[in-house]
């Protein structure tokens, strides 16, 4: 008797489950994922499979204050195999079980899974899930939903830090985004062949925080126009991980910039202040993008996009 495949989700479905609930679930939901001890703690960064000496834990999350990492076994239930040398390591380092049952491993904690929460997250990100099996294991070109644009207000420091990317010896651009929580989603939701605008920004007469008013003009004197190359990832190299932060050796759970994104620059301007006129349109995403971790990405239509690169391209002429 040959039976057809009833496991059409393999264990990393839960990872992305879980990468999105700790990041930026609600409290409830979030709090019901970590053993108590971790509960009241922020979290600066998850990684995925995170190499140890001669173990790789499914995920290792590194929270603020804590200079290493607690891993995380992933597992769909108790029944799945475990060696000696996971155990061991979990014992050591702190770490805990994640599955959908209730486990009893001595000394080690055991978190369980609501298998509704699970089932309702699929049913909200299942075209989410499926855009993205379709770029990284068919690679399709044909996507659907479409290409989607995001814009990038940079303002004071982010200037210098944007001259040292482009003056760097890597062979491609990137660009790291600060730890915040509203903005985060917005990262993760960036995709291989989207499109992103970096403004070399000013909003004279504004301090750090930019108001949400369309009649408010703003300056420019240099602008990137982009297509990403690869999404989110996370560089955990001493000098590459800690490029834009003020010391090259801040562990991960340290770092104020751990979100990394790759991309190609396809058409570009630098040069004197050159003021845009009033925001209009793009008021909420330049607001959002300045006030969510200081030039974060900031969803914007394709006509909007298309609109902005247009006056960009006819004021650099």
């Amino acid at each position: 008797m040959k039976k057809i495949n009833r496991n059409p989700f393999n264990e990393k479905l839960i990872h992305r489950y879980l990468f999105d609930r700790l990041y930026f679930g609600e409290k409830k939901i979030k709090t019901s994922l970590l053993p108590k001890r971790y509960q009241s703690r922020t979290i600066n960064l998850i990684v995925p499979e995170k190499k140890q000496k001669n173990y790789r834990a499914d995920l290792t999350i590194f929270f603020k204050d804590l200079d290493e990492g607690v891993p995380v076994e992933v597992k769909w239930n108790s029944k799945s195999s475990f060696g000696e040398n996971q155990f061991d390591y979990l014992k050591e380092n702190n770490g805990f079980i994640i599955s959908f049952d209730d486990t009893s491993y001595l000394g080690i904690d055991n978190i369980k899974i609501n298998a509704s929460d699970f089932s309702k997250w699929i049913g909200y990100n299942i075209s989410r899930l499926t855009r993205e099996s379709l770029i990284y294991q068919a690679k399709t070109s044909e996507i659907p939903l479409g290409t989607q644009h995001w814009l990038v207000f940079l303002r004071g420091g982010a200037h210098q830090n944007w001259k040292k990317m482009l003056n760097s010896k890597s062979k491609k651009s990137f660009w790291a985004f600060r730890q915040n929580r509203k903005a985060l989603k917005h990262i993760f939701d960036i995709q291989k062949g989207d499109k992103m605008i970096f403004i070399i920004g000013y909003a004279k007469g504004e301090n750090q925080g930019i108001k949400n008013n369309p009649k408010l003009e703003f300056q420019y004197s240099g602008w990137y126009e982009t297509i990403i190359t690869e999404p989110y990832y996370m560089n955990l190299e001493n000098e590459s991980g800690n490029f834009f932060e003020s010391n090259i050796s801040l562990s991960p759970g340290q770092r104020k910039w751990p979100h990394f994104i790759d991309f190609e620059i396809e058409d570009s301007f630098e040069g004197s202040k050159i003021n845009y006129g009033k925001r209009g349109e793009l008021s909420k995403a330049i607001a959002d993008s300045n006030n969510n971790g200081f030039g974060t990405p900031a969803p914007i239509s394709t006509r909007e996009y298309l609109n902005l690169l247009d006056v960009l391209r006819f004021q650099k002429s």
